[in-house]
């Protein structure tokens, strides 16, 4: 196999191929369209709005549009639920942190928070994720597709093992991942004192039992306060609310130990049956991880932008 058929990915789902085509972070070869499509023969009557949007903007690109049959479809994506709609792309762009990739993220929120794709405006916070040795793709799709629906601008991912952006997990996430942009921390240590003295906030998610070791940073999500999470900072970026990075640590360990002594703040979900649970209670003591993260950015977002203007955020207050 040469070495660009290594490098062709195919994605795959109409979510997923209209938001590569809009965000068009990857580089794209071609675009596979199920050739009923081209006939008016399209079988399913929910998809056809898809189709045409995609072909469309597709065309607009001059990105080739490629009649396949349903069968060939199949066999490129090796039978999985394509949706009629295959794109040969590479893989989607992980930067490296430095001064100067991180430099260039905190410039694009000053300046362009809301960025415009054709006919699609959207509107990036100054929030991102960091996914602490996390492994479960379903986990990571769907808090990709949070991640995104509160307008987070990037997703941090620590060393192996570690899940890396993958066409599945696009599908998983609907194509919420493409709007995001990734970094990887390749030195733990070094790289977040590079986010730290950039001005983020580092907020990490806490479990029940963490309280006797995180002293005055410790605290339940309902007792935070505007201030606490950069609402009136700007940690000296220049970008109101401070720029926030949310720690989400491995589903069975948690963050791991040098995440944690570089977090200024712990926040973790209060539940209704803290005080009954112990080590072998049959009494959930946490929450699934992607949960978790729903009900946190949710939150945070409510305390960090409540003035914002209707059309700009996910609240109506």
């Amino acid at each position: 196999m040469t070495q660009s058929l290594v490098q062709i990915h195919l994605l795959y789902g109409l979510h997923p191929v209209l938001a590569a085509l809009t965000f068009r972070q990857r580089n794209i070869k071609c675009l596979h369209v199920r050739e009923d499509w081209f006939k008016g023969q399209a079988a399913d009557g929910l998809a056809r709005p898809w189709l045409s949007r995609i072909c469309e903007v597709a065309d607009h690109s001059r990105i080739p549009i490629l009649p396949t049959s349903s069968i060939e479809l199949g066999k490129l994506v090796n039978g999985r639920a394509h949706q009629g709609v295959v794109l040969e792309t590479d893989q989607i762009p992980i930067n490296e942190v430095t001064g100067k990739t991180i430099s260039h993220l905190l410039s694009s929120l000053r300046f362009g928070s809301r960025i415009t794709r054709g006919t699609l405006a959207h509107h990036r916070r100054p929030i991102s994720l960091l996914l602490d040795h996390l492994t479960d793709v379903m986990n990571v799709g769907s808090i990709f597709r949070t991640a995104a629906f509160f307008g987070a601008c990037a997703v941090f991912l620590s060393a192996a093992p570690c899940v890396t952006p993958s066409n599945l997990i696009s599908k998983l996430s609907v194509g919420a991942m493409e709007s995001l942009l990734f970094y990887r921390l390749t030195d733990t240590i070094a790289d977040l004192r590079v986010l730290s003295e950039a001005g983020f906030l580092i907020v990490g998610t806490a479990g029940q039992n963490s309280s006797e070791s995180l002293d005055a940073r410790y605290k339940a999500e309902w007792d935070l306060t505007p201030d606490m999470v950069g609402r009136n900072d700007d940690g000296g970026t220049g970008i109101t609310p401070r720029p926030l990075l949310l720690v989400l640590g491995n589903e069975s360990t948690g963050i791991s130990q040098e995440v944690l002594k570089a977090c200024d703040l712990f926040v973790r979900v209060v539940g209704s049956h803290e005080s009954a649970c112990t080590p072998l209670s049959p009494i959930p003591s946490s929450l699934n991880v992607a949960v978790a993260t729903g009900i946190l950015l949710y939150h945070l977002t409510a305390l960090r932008h409540r003035t914002e203007e209707v059309g700009q955020s996910c609240f109506a207050f």
